[in-house]
């Protein structure tokens, strides 16, 4: 029994693909669709840009940082990656850390996911090295959500990434941010992620939060 050429072609094709995926390298990424901001005016002078663009793993975020007064000690309080349901409600923690951030920065193995994170964040970033963190002008720019490491074991789901920042010492809020997004899989070269949104920026340099 003769085989078609149009059997033929489909079985290549099919086998070529195959091979494709198998060679393919495949992470898991974030894309951001929201970003709120707030900080405490006493304390900083921040303005931050959300780069929006049509390929969504090409998003990133830049922040302008002024420190008006000396911080001598950091917390991040409440730090997680929690599942969101289509309607918004929070579902559950992916994710949950609370950090004592001037003791890790004197010892910064304690814990490799939050490792990770900070390496990739200084990096990209002009910030002091440890507390305590002097008043000056810093930046963290080109902060790339899909390059950001994201645990092989996160499902794909809409998120919500949420660091809450505070003082130890004095116990008063002094920044809140939350990205509201997606994860993603990514097989490179051979899934593209849809090209849903126009090229846009946001800039946001005023906030109603006043801490306590």
């Amino acid at each position: 029994m003769r085989i078609s050429h149009i059997v033929l072609h489909s079985i290549f094709h099919t086998l070529h693909l195959h091979l494709q995926i198998t060679n393919a390298f495949i992470r898991m990424i974030a894309t951001g669709t929201k970003v709120e901001f707030h900080y405490n005016k006493a304390v900083f002078n921040i303005s931050y840009i959300f780069h929006e663009t049509p390929a969504l793993e090409d998003q990133w975020l830049d922040f302008d940082i002024d420190i008006k007064k000396q911080l001598n000690d950091l917390r991040v309080s409440g730090a997680q990656i929690a599942h969101v349901g289509n309607d918004g409600s929070l579902q559950v923690a992916l994710i949950k850390r609370r950090v004592e951030l001037c003791s890790y920065l004197r010892n910064r193995n304690k814990d490799r996911l939050i490792k990770n994170f900070v390496d990739y964040l200084y990096a990209r970033s002009h910030l002091p090295p440890g507390c305590p963190f002097p008043p000056g002008s810093y930046y963290m720019c080109n902060l790339k959500l899909s390059d950001v490491p994201i645990p092989a074991f996160l499902p794909e789901a809409n998120y919500m990434l949420e660091l809450l920042y505070y003082s130890e010492v004095r116990g008063r809020a002094l920044a809140e941010l939350r990205i509201h997004g997606r994860i993603v899989r990514l097989i490179d070269n051979i899934l593209a992620l849809p090209t849903t949104r126009s090229p846009l920026k946001v800039t946001i340099k005023k906030s109603n939060f006043t801490g306590k």
